[in-house]
């Protein structure tokens, strides 16, 4: 008769076995998009030149997110970040 620990280390192996290439499938396309996204981009030096208060009702706080600018080929932005 076959032990219970012996069938669980089977289907654990199993189910690797399965699932890892999945996730070498996942890396792969990520670091392709990684590598496109590090090609097309253009390197540029920025300044913070303000903080914007973010309110979260849900948990009742107040955070900054910060408000920044960049000059680039294309013009003068300035951005608000999305995270605070």
């Amino acid at each position: 008769m076959v032990s219970a620990l012996r069938l669980f280390r089977k289907a654990f192996m199993s189910g690797c076995l399965a699932v890892a290439p999945i996730f070498i499938i996942l890396a792969l396309v990520f670091s392709v998009r990684m590598l496109v996204f590090l090609h097309r981009s253009v390197s540029t030096q920025g300044t913070i030149i303000n903080l914007a208060s973010v309110r979260d009702a849900n948990h009742d706080s107040l955070t900054f997110a910060p408000i920044f600018s960049f000059s680039s080929e294309g013009g003068s932005y300035t951005v608000t970040s999305d995270t605070s």
